[in-house]
């Protein structure tokens, strides 16, 4: 992706207690996209928000966040953690407004984009309660609320959509692709994978603290061997067999090997349904008698795997 950089990493280095979170991550977000962390627990992905953030300092390397002259990075960069950073007794209205305040905006414009962003986040109808009444999805929605009252150029999110249901997703989801077509750079980690496919620009692949590759969903599916995974699940791992199994399911279901994990064959395919009925009977006449035929999709879960050799959970 070309355009203009909002956040650039060179070698961005970090451990704690001597064991590193991130190696020499080279990274660039650009102004107008939604960038995405994916990775399992422990691969540096809120480490990494947090360096950007301006929450935390690396241990090595450089960080480069266009500030429009403010002295303090977390004017220009809005920050979302995991956890909550409300305050109880305060209403979801009076807690924007203070953060908005915050940032130099006086009484009446501050009142006004408070309630613009609380709008936004589909919040409006509680602004009045105290937060300490307020359901977990409104909580959250609350804390991205409070990351957007600086009107920052750019967005660090730590699994923004955590705790909401399905209908407060495509709430926060609206809000963030307003933000984008703004110009903002939104930057975030999230375990859904599906949502990472469906609202990334591009994907930071991220495994034991290093950038494995950046990519687009889109040419990260293509990279597999097909659109489909076929999946052979047989009651032994014989490792004498493997070449014979592979050989005839392959052929029979027009599929290309990709990995044993344990007794589990895993192929690529091009479609869901008929590899599924070629292998069965391929199984059957050769005498193998699998656990389970099955073929689905093919997701970033996938991707990640042919990557890193390592799985994740969607």
């Amino acid at each position: 992706m070309t355009g203009v950089a909002s956040v650039e990493l060179r070698g961005v280095s970090r451990a704690f207690d001597g064991e590193p979170v991130l190696s020499g991550v080279d990274l660039s977000a650009f102004q107008g996209e939604i960038l995405a962390l994916m990775g399992p627990n422990g691969a540096g992905k809120s480490t990494l928000l947090s360096i950007v953030a301006g929450q935390l300092a690396p241990d090595g390397g450089a960080v480069a966040v266009p500030t429009r002259g403010a002295r303090d990075r977390r004017a220009f960069v809005g920050w979302c953690p995991q956890g909550s950073s409300v305050f109880g007794d305060l209403t979801a209205r009076e807690q924007v407004e203070l953060a908005v305040r915050a940032y130099g905006e006086r009484r009446a414009a501050a009142r006004t984009r408070a309630e613009s962003i609380l709008s936004d986040l589909g919040l409006a109808a509680d602004a009045g309660k105290r937060a300490s009444a307020l359901s977990g999805g409104m909580l959250r929605r609350l804390n991205v609320a409070l990351s957007m009252a600086s009107a920052p150029s750019v967005l660090c999110l730590d699994e923004p959509t955590a705790g909401l249901d399905a209908e407060q997703r495509p709430l926060l989801h609206a809000c963030l692709a307003r933000e984008r077509a703004r110009g903002t750079t939104i930057v975030m980690a999230s375990h859904d994978l599906d949502e990472i496919a469906g609202m990334a620009d591009r994907v930071c692949v991220l495994s034991g603290g290093k950038l494995v590759r950046v990519d687009t969903p889109e040419a990260l599916m293509r990279g597999l061997g097909g659109a489909a995974c076929l999946e052979i699940d047989l009651a032994e791992d014989d490792p004498a067999r493997r070449a014979e199994i592979e050989g005839f399911v392959l052929q029979a279901a027009e599929a290309r090997a990709r990995c044993w994990r344990g007794s589990t064959l895993v192929c690529d395919v091009d479609e869901v349904l008929a590899p599924v009925a070629r292998a069965a009977e391929a199984l059957r006449s050769h005498g193998v008698v699998p656990l389970a035929v099955r073929a689905r999709k093919a997701s970033l879960a996938d991707v990640f795997f042919a990557l890193t050799g390592r799985t994740i959970d969607p």
